[in-house]
């Protein structure tokens, strides 16, 4: 289906969403829900969040967020690639989820120099799920940080615009197995990302979060065929998980190390990749995730710990 074309432009965009904030905020003594309703109508008629065009990059760049990334969530990245060519278009394979997946600050903002040292002058949108769109004030600051919704549809337009994608290949069914100490991975069946970069001539940077599952005490054997069969069914994932004091927020006496590997070179673009091709591509995928996982998980003290790929 394509895509409808967008009501309201880039600044007139960002406004409303600055303004909604504030009313809702302002008015939340009269009622939050009445106020959020009222502040956030416009977005029922948006379509900002299929193209990526509400990106803030002096958002994303702000000096607030080093502080905030790396003393506050403890999160800190390690780039083996270097500096990524900001004229290749590259995938980021982002593993594992986790609960809420904290390590999307070290990329998504320049909390730990991503946008100023390993990706300068890259343009990239992060596929998120599309219910975190429809959330005010979540909406805002994902839409501000570059976030575009996870249909096929959205990551083909952003890939044909030159844009890199960071996609969380586990997804939904990756959060519901999210157990600490348990570093297991959601890809051997991830093949849509594959013929993307086929289809696209993009490079695929494996990345891998040491700590992750961690952040919070999960029960993830509890209902777990149930609550995998809801998220295929409706991709709602059920989530059974405590944070620190009882609460949603992570254990950040866990350091979150997000490490991004060397680029798996893909050849194209190729219009209609075979499944030789993309079973070809999988297997260097998944070695080089075994291969990161191995080479970093005696330094960040996961040394006796195997990566589980399913």
């Amino acid at each position: 289906m394509p895509l409808r074309t967008y009501i309201f432009p880039t600044r007139v965009a960002r406004l409303l969403s600055v303004t909604s904030f504030i009313v809702t905020v302002f008015l939340c003594h009269w009622n939050f829900i009445k106020a959020a309703l009222l502040a956030y109508a416009f977005i029922f008629f948006d379509d900002g969040p299929l193209h990526g065009e509400r990106y803030w990059p002096a958002f994303a760049r702000l000096p607030l967020w080093k502080w905030y990334v790396q003393r506050v969530l403890n999160v800190h990245l390690h780039a083996e690639c270097g500096i990524l060519d900001s004229s290749q278009k590259y995938i980021f394979a982002a593993h594992p989820h986790g609960i809420l997946a904290w390590q999307h600050y070290a990329t998504f903002t320049d909390g730990c120099d991503f946008l100023s040292k390993v990706a300068p002058g890259l343009e990239r949108r992060d596929l998120v799920a599309s219910a975190l769109l429809w959330c005010p004030f979540i909406r805002d600051f994902a839409l501000w940080l570059g976030c575009v919704d996870a249909s096929p549809s959205v990551a083909e337009r952003q890939l044909r615009l030159g844009r890199s994608l960071l996609i969380f290949t586990g997804g939904e069914h990756e959060q519901v197995l999210a157990e600490p100490y348990c570093q297991r991975i959601v890809l051997r069946k991830r093949k849509g990302f594959l013929r993307l970069a086929l289809r696209h001539g993009a490079h695929i940077l494996p990345v891998y979060a040491f700590g992750e599952n961690e952040l919070y005490v999960t029960w993830p054997r509890f209902a777990q065929r149930f609550r995998l069969w809801l998220v295929r069914r409706t991709r709602v994932p059920l989530l059974l998980f405590r944070g620190r004091w009882f609460t949603l927020w992570p254990d950040t006496r866990v350091p979150v190390h997000v490490v991004i590997g060397k680029p798996v070179r893909v050849p194209g673009p190729i219009n209609e990749p075979s499944d030789e091709q993309i079973l070809a591509l999988q297997k260097r995928v998944l070695d080089a995730f075994v291969q990161l996982f191995e080479r970093h998980k005696g330094r960040f003290g996961y040394g006796k710990q195997d990566l589980l790929i399913v």
